[in-house]
This record gives structure tokens, C-alpha cells and sequence, in this order.
């Protein structure tokens, strides 16, 4: 069995000021920091400061995966649109 004491797990949540506790989809950035998607949008979140990304009027905020491109930029699906991230 493994020694547990060689990690240190940290449960991010909405303590850590996510605006959920279930994230779909995570896709880390060359910032340092990491893109979600939830059922209540797509954040890009750096530690505990998370950032809303604008979804246009009308639009669903149920984000569900994230595909990387071969030139590195970043698409988001959500229920009923696929968005890019650059």
C-alpha cells in the first residue's frame, strides 16, 4: 500500500470561491491557470480568483468539455453552441 503522507490534497470547491462544487471539464493554460466548465459557465480560475467568460444573451451556460487545437487555442462546448478560447 502507498504512504499516503507523500500527498497533500487540496478539495477545491465553492470555498475556494469556484461558483460550483461540480465542474464538468478542467484544461490548464500556459498562465498557470486553469479553465472550467460547470453548469454555471466557463471560468478561467488562478488560485482562489476566478474569471466568468462572457456567454452571448440567450445562449446556454452549461459548459461541457474542452478540446485543445494542433495550434494550441482552445474550444469549450456547452449544450447548444462550441466556443473559442484564445
Amino acid at each position: 500500500m502507498a504512504d499516503s503522507t507523500l500527498y497533500n490534497v487540496i478539495h477545491y470547491n465553492t470555498q475556494y470561491n469556484l461558483p460550483t462544487d461540480l465542474i464538468k471539464d478542467v484544461n490548464s493554460d500556459n498562465k498557470g491557470g486553469y479553465f472550467l466548465a460547470t453548469d454555471e459557465g466557463c471560468y478561467w480560475f488562478l488560485g482562489k480568483e476566478n474569471i466568468l467568460l462572457p456567454t452571448p444573451t440567450g445562449k446556454s451556460e452549461y459548459f461541457k468539455r474542452f478540446y485543445q487545437r494542433k495550434d494550441s487555442s482552445l474550444l469549450v462546448a456547452s449544450d447548444d453552441a462550441l466556443y473559442s478560447i484564445n
